[in-house]
């Protein structure tokens, strides 16, 4: 499916929820976690974007699958990704959904507060080739 210019609003109905409806390589890009409310704060003009995440862990493979929770509400942001769903499961209150894919990049947060989850360089580098990294600390006396 592709979507037009216009959003989407798509409703699944699965005859039996807890079984798997989809197949295993179903990819996606660029997927967006969050809603779009329709109460407008009276200060802006733009509608208030809210995250749907109710809980998570993001694993990076590049850095030896480190993984990092996610917080119920935690806004988050995927810049040109390509993911494949490996899971995706329609529980009574939630969907439940497991990808796997490259992201360009990977950002938490609204835009006051957002703070990117990419690896640095020299994060994966050390990952990668098991650096040891030391840092001298000299004191200075007056």
């Amino acid at each position: 499916m592709q979507s037009g210019e216009n959003e989407v609003d798509l409703d699944l109905t699965l005859l039996d929820p807890n079984k798997d409806h989809f197949a295993s390589q179903l990819s996606a890009r660029d997927p967006s976690f969050l809603d779009v409310e329709d109460f407008r704060d009276p200060n802006s003009n733009l509608p208030r974007h809210v995250s749907t995440v109710l809980s998570g862990t993001l694993n990076f493979e590049s850095l030896n699958g480190l993984e990092r929770k996610i917080r119920p509400g935690e806004m988050i942001q995927l810049e040109t990704s390509q993911l494949e769903i490996r899971t995706l499961r329609l529980r009574e209150d939630h969907i439940e959904l497991k990808f796997h894919g490259r992201v360009r990049g990977l950002n938490v947060g609204s835009n006051d507060g957002r703070r990117s989850l990419m690896p640095t360089w020299l994060e994966w580098l050390q990952a990668r080739h098991s650096l040891s990294l030391t840092l001298g600390h000299r004191a200075l006396s007056v």
